[in-house]
């Protein structure tokens, strides 16, 4: 039962959930470059002192707002024409445009909801509900197979799978596994159990 739980919500999931890493893992690379591309203030810099700086360069700015990555951008009105720009803070000057960035919107949306809008957020939802139910379903396999919580990391450094007899005994304090004169340290057995 278990064993088709998890085959079958994977092989359907298996394109949606490729789909979701590769895009979210496109996405996670944006903001570190940002912060690594956004001007940042010197130590010491107030908010007063930075918004006296704008105002000198942008008289209409109306809202100024800093990004988690340390991107200040500020945002005014230049007769009746809007107007954004990320701020350099040393000048207060423009350093550079404020429009988003294409690739990441168009990755966002993708990862998003498929640009499919509220049908496609509900397929994307259905593909992280799977991807739970892979994971559960997996370690309850691994569970069985390994046979039971105790033996979890013991019978995971078996080489010989399920099949092996692993023996597990306390030494100084610490658990030791040995399979067949391999051992390895580290092991979380609850108990010691006698070998037979």
């Amino acid at each position: 039962m278990i064993r088709a739980l998890h085959r079958w919500p994977g092989l359907l999931a298996l394109a949606l959930v490729t789909l979701l890493a590769l895009s979210g893992a496109a996405l996670s690379v944006f903001p570190a470059a940002e912060r690594l591309a956004a001007p940042q203030a010197e130590a010491g810099l107030t908010v007063a002192t930075l918004a006296e700086r704008i105002r000198a360069v942008y008289p209409g700015v109306e809202q100024i707002r800093r990004a988690p990555s340390g991107q200040i951008t500020a945002y005014w009105f230049d007769q009746g024409t809007p107007g954004a720009a990320v701020i350099d803070p040393a000048t207060g000057a423009g350093a550079g445009s404020a429009d988003p960035n294409q690739t990441e919107r168009w990755l966002t949306n993708l990862h998003r909801s498929l640009f499919l809008d509220d049908t496609g957020r509900l397929v994307m939802a259905a593909g992280a509900a799977a991807m739970l139910v892979l994971a559960l379903s997996g370690a309850a396999l691994v569970l069985r197979r390994m046979g039971g919580w105790r033996h979890w990391c013991c019978g995971a450094w078996a080489a010989g799978g399920a099949g092996s007899r692993a023996c597990a005994a306390r030494w100084r304090g610490g658990c030791m596994c040995r399979l067949r004169g391999l051992r390895c340290w580290g092991c979380c057995c609850l108990r010691p159990r006698r070998c037979g």
